[in-house]
């Protein structure tokens, strides 16, 4: 649950403290409960309230952005500079709350790769940072989770490689495991 997971990151707090129990609006990912109570107390209010000047660039809570819950004019509090991805995990054909106004990106690598526009957004707020104030910045890709979406320039990489097989690699799991690791396919087939 990856908004869980975030909602605890932001706040430092439990899941029981913050109350964001699932991905859904209803399990407060980036609903009003989250937005009227734990969104406020986030590290970037408390670094904001330091003086520092924050940024934050990327993926944030899986429901962000959609109408329902304030659509890209909300702006999390605590950050000066907000690009942040509407929705879930997306490299191309997607949409970012840019300050709070909307910026639709297609799917051309060159104009569009979330990755680097992500690193060309925390460029230029490097480049228009105050010299003689903290900051804090927060970059935040979609990578690790789907779709794996690579960058074309690394295609080639790694084409002939494949994890080591090891004694103890592709062991069946039985029901003496948790349930997450019985989980997918298994044995795992050779071209994994």
């Amino acid at each position: 649950f990856l908004c869980i997971s975030r909602s605890s990151l932001l706040t430092g707090q439990y899941i029981h403290n913050h109350g964001a129990i699932n991905n859904s609006i209803s399990g407060e990912c980036s609903g009003h409960g989250w937005q009227a109570g734990p969104e406020k107390e986030t590290f970037a209010v408390h670094f904001q309230e330091g003086g520092y000047t924050t940024m934050y660039a990327g993926k944030y809570l899986n429901q962000y952005g959609i109408p329902e819950v304030g659509g890209v004019e909300h702006i999390p509090p605590g950050w000066d500079s907000w690009v942040g991805l509407v929705g879930n995990s997306k490299y191309y054909n997607y949409k970012l709350s840019v300050n709070g106004t909307m910026e639709a990106h297609g799917d051309d690598y060159e104009t569009d790769y979330l990755t680097n526009i992500i690193r060309k957004k925390a460029f230029d707020f490097l480049d228009n940072v105050n010299d003689d104030q903290p900051f804090f910045m927060m970059l935040s890709t979609p990578a690790s989770h789907h779709p794996f979406d690579y960058e074309p320039k690394y295609a080639s990489n790694f084409t002939e490689r494949s994890a080591p097989r090891t004694p103890n690699f592709n062991i069946p799991n039985g029901l003496d495991k948790p349930w997450l690791l019985r989980q997918g396919v298994q044995p795992l087939p050779d071209d994994v």
